[in-house]
C-alpha cells in the first residue's frame, strides 16, 4: 500500500502561513503475511524404491511474490525422530516468485514412520514479512524396511510313493514377518543338484496367499522314479503392503524326493535318533537319542494332513542324560511324521500312536 503525507497549517513567527506540502508515494505499508496455499508431495509413501539422492520432490506455492533469495526449509513432525528424509539444499531452489521446489535424499536406514507431517518455514515475501508456517497436510509414511520370510513348513519332507497315494500336490508355506502386497506373488526355488522342472511342476490354481503373512507354494509331483536328497527352497520377489521387495530366504537340505521303492528308506518307524517306544500309547511319551556333543537338536510332529502337531528344540544347556523327550498327550490315533533335525543329520521317522 502506497502513503501519501502531506504538511498544513504551520505558520512562520510572522503569522504567514505555509504553502501545502504534498509528498506522493512516500513509503509502503506491508503487514500482509504471506502463505502457502499449495503444497504437494512427490511420493505418498517413501520406501526402498526411492533409496538414494533427490528422490522426493516438495512443491510448495505462495499467496503473493516472494524474496527469491531467501530459501526455505522444511522439517519432520513424527513420534520418533525422523532420519531416514533430508533436504537436499544443492538442488532445491525458486522455480518463480510464487514457487519453490524442495528434494529430499532418501536414505536406507529401515526404517518405519507412519504420518509423517512435513513443515515449511523460513521464506520472506519482497518486503521481508516472515511466512505463515505450512502444513497443508502434507503427510507421508516412511517404511524402508524390507520384509522377510521367517518361517517354512511342507506337507511332506520326504516325496515318497506313499505320499503320492494320498496327495500328488507338494506345498510349502512360507511365513513373513509383516502384511505382504497380496496382489504379487513370491518366486519360490529349488536349490539342488539335479533339474527339478519336469519332477516339480508349478500348481497355479493351489497356489495362494493364505492371508497377507502366509503364502502357500503348490506343485504337482510327477511319478518319476528319482532319488534325490537334501533340496533347498528359495523365496524371494514378494513385496511388503509399503512396495519393499523381501530380502531373499534360503532354506538349504529342507526336503527329499525317494521315488524309487528300492530305496524308500528314510520313512520307517526307527532311525538313528528312535523314536522309543514305537507305537506309543496315546499320553506317554516317547524319547529320541541325541548324539554326542550336539549342540542343536529339535522334532517336528505332522498328522496325515501334514499339519504340524508339535515342534519342540533344545539348546545345548538344556540337554540331559543323552535323551530328548516328548509328551504325546492330546495326540489321537492314527500315524504321524516325525522330523527330526540335528547338527549333522535329518531324518523322518513315523510315529504311530494307539490307544
Amino acid at each position: 500500500m502506497f502513503v501519501t503525507t502531506g504538511l498544513t497549517w504551520t505558520q512562520t513567527f510572522d503569522g504567514n502561513l505555509q504553502q501545502i506540502y504534498v509528498r506522493h508515494d512516500w513509503f509502503d505499508v506491508d503487514t500482509d503475511i504471506p502463505a502457502m496455499v499449495n503444497g504437494v508431495v512427490s511420493a505418498q509413501v517413501v520406501n526402498t524404491d526411492l533409496i538414494g539422492t533427490s528422490t522426493v520432490q516438495v512443491e510448495v506455492d505462495y499467496d503473493q511474490p516472494m524474496d527469491m533469495n531467501v530459501i526455505p526449509s522444511v522439517s519432520f513432525e513424527s513420534p520418533i525422530p525422523v532420519m531416514t528424509l533430508s533436504e537436499n539444499a544443492s538442488v532445491s531452489g525458486w522455480t518463480d516468485e510464487t514457487t519453490f521446489v524442495m528434494y529430499l535424499d532418501v536414505a536406507n536406514l529401515e526404517e518405519e514412520c507412519p504420518g509423517v507431517i512435513l513443515h515449511v518455514t523460513g521464506a520472506e515475501d519482497l518486503n521481508g514479512n516472515m511466512q505463515e508456517e505450512g502444513v497443508l497436510n502434507m503427510l507421508v509414511d516412511i517404511d524402508t524396511k524390507r520384509p522377510q520370510a521367517s518361517f517354512l513348513s511342507a506337507n511332506a519332507y520326504v516325496i515318497t510313493q506313499e505320499f503320492l497315494d494320498v496327495s500328488p500336490v507338494f506345498s510349502i508355506i512360507s511365513l513373513f514377518d509383516e502384511q505382504m502386497n497380496m496382489d504379487e506373488n513370491p518366486e519360490v526355488s529349488f536349490v539342488s543338484t539335479e533339474n527339478l522342472d519336469a519332477i516339480l511342476l508349478p500348481n497355479q490354481d493351489e497356489s495362494m496367499w493364505l492371508n497377507p503373512y502366509n503364502y502357500k507354494a503348490s506343485f504337482d509331483v510327477s511319478p518319476v522314479v528319482m532319488n534325490i536328497a537334501d533340496i533347498g527352497i528359495s523365496v524371494s520377489a514378494a513385496r511388503d503392503a509399503a512396495g519393499n521387495e523381501m530380502i531373499s530366504f534360503n532354506e538349504e537340505d529342507f526336503f527329499s524326493i525317494n521315488l524309487d521303492p528300492a530305496k524308500i528308506k528314510l520313512v520307517s518307524q526307527h532311525g538313528q535318533f528312535g523314536p522309543y517306544p514305537n507305537p506309543v500309547k496315546a499320553g506317554l511319551p516317547v524319547s529320541f537319542n541325541l548324539p554326542e556333543n550336539v549342540k542343536n537338536f529339535s522334532a517336528e510332529i505332522f498328522d496325515h494332513s501334514g499339519k504340524t502337531v508339535l515342534l519342540k528344540s533344545l539348546k545345548e544347556q538344556n540337554i540331559q542324560s543323552g535323551k530328548f523327550v516328548i509328551s504325546t498327550s492330546g495326540f489321537a490315533a492314527g500315524v504321524y511324521t516325525a522330523r527330526i533335525v540335528s547338527d549333522e543329520r535329518s531324518e523322518v521317522v513315523r510315529l504311530v500312536v494307539v490307544q
